[in-house]
């Protein structure tokens, strides 16, 4: 089976983005709740990167949603 990194990351970067809308949070602020630098949230934001699986954890936990929520990885 194919998998299209590229659709991957776009679908991310759009459900992130829904997320951080749906917080009224920005990129820095969710940076520092997952003590991460803003620009590798910015690079998951542009869809330039997917994060690893424990750096998803933490953004799922500092959204305060679920894995379903980023169903596309």
């Amino acid at each position: 089976m194919y998998v299209d990194i590229d659709q991957l990351k776009r679908e991310f970067s759009k459900r992130l983005r829904i997320e951080l809308r749906r917080k009224n949070m920005t990129q820095t602020e969710l940076a520092d709740l997952v003590d991460m630098s803003r620009a590798q949230i910015n690079h998951y934001i542009t869809g330039k990167r997917l994060p690893s699986y424990y750096n998803l954890s933490k953004i799922v936990a500092a959204l305060g949603c679920s894995m379903d929520k980023f169903n596309c990885l």
